[in-house]
């Protein structure tokens, strides 16, 4: 990533930072896809750009913080958003 953290904004810095402490928090080594979408849950403007979506927020932190506890416990989540993980892959590999 070439250039500095001074010319990313401010709200993107905060998420990232908040992306890494959730993830450090709950002892993760790094911080992934997973935590940084519960990090713009907490971000009006990403709030409101996933309502524009239809996206339910309640639901999305839910299956978000169970898959990280699966994945914390050793195991594969199996879905995000009532997409199967395990069924996508077989699909994509046909």
């Amino acid at each position: 990533m070439r250039g500095s953290l001074a010319k990313w904004s401010d709200e993107l810095v905060n998420t990232l930072q908040r992306a890494l402490g959730h993830a450090r928090e709950n002892g993760f080594s790094h911080a992934g896809v997973e935590h940084l979408l519960l990090a713009l849950l907490d971000d009006q403007d990403a709030v409101g750009v996933f309502l524009a979506c239809n996206v339910d927020l309640d639901r999305l932190r839910r299956e978000l913080l169970t898959d990280l506890t699966k994945q914390k416990l050793g195991a594969e989540p199996a879905s995000v958003g009532g997409v199967n993980k395990r069924r996508a892959r077989r699909e994509t590999v046909r």
